[in-house]
């Protein structure tokens, strides 16, 4: 009997990411392994691949696929997807790349910048210290039907009465008293949500800008523990 040869390979983890909802965390009743249980699903984007002068930024499509362990963190094994959906694995020395993640329960996150380690099969297995990172609410998000501890406040930025959103509008709101702040970067929708502790109802100024400028403000007084709707901010 001929035994077939086998290729022996190694799988080790290239890059781990502890994901946490700032919601839950925000709500504090479901303990705190409850926040690394993110709601619905989650993509990891590759923005850019390299660092400093060999930075490449990568266009829209590109992905780093992941698998979720037992404890709810994601771990990359180093595999990486082209807008096409084909996959390759970088071997070499540990390569810098920016990642986003999504999810349509979360709002827009900024690029987070790591390493992949592990890539080089013939040299010894490197510890991967996890990447935090903290998502936030966005108008996609399941809350609870009646707030509790928190307010909700909800709104959209729009070129015209009844007309279509902004895309990229930033909506910066603020307290009073200074003591808490919040922004919202909007999708094509033009929608945004902010969560609100009780401990810092009242008087709230809300700011939106488009990415030419122009802005607009409106004032609100949030109730604690409650939902309120801001009439649409128009912008041209």
């Amino acid at each position: 009997m001929t035994i077939p040869l086998t290729e022996a390979r190694v799988t080790r983890a290239c890059a781990i990411f502890t994901v946490t909802d700032s919601f839950t965390t925000l709500r504090g009743v479901d303990g705190p392994g409850a926040a690394r249980q993110v709601r619905g699903p989650v993509g990891f984007g590759l923005t850019a691949i390299g660092a400093a002068a060999a930075r490449q930024p990568l266009a829209a499509g590109w992905t780093l696929p992941v698998v979720q362990g037992i404890s709810g963190a994601f771990i990359s094994y180093g595999i990486i997807a082209d807008p096409s959906g084909w996959r390759s694995r970088p071997s070499g020395p540990p390569l810098a790349v920016e990642v986003t993640v999504t999810g349509p329960a979360y709002r827009i996150t900024p690029p987070v910048s790591l390493q992949l380690v592990n890539l080089d099969p013939a040299q010894p297995t490197a510890s991967v210290t996890p990447v935090a990172v903290q998502l936030v609410p966005g108008y996609g998000y399941p809350f609870p039907a009646v707030p509790v501890g928190y307010s909700l406040v909800r709104g959209e930025v729009l070129k015209a009465p009844g007309g279509p959103g902004i895309d990229q509008a930033q909506v910066a709101a603020a307290d009073a008293a200074g003591n808490w702040s919040d922004t919202y970067l909007t999708d094509g929708t033009g929608q945004w949500v902010l969560a609100i502790p009780d401990a810092q109802a009242g008087q709230i100024t809300i700011t939106a800008r488009n990415p030419a400028g122009a802005q607009v403000s409106a004032q609100v007084t949030v109730t604690a523990s409650s939902t309120i709707a801001v009439p649409p901010l128009i912008l041209p």
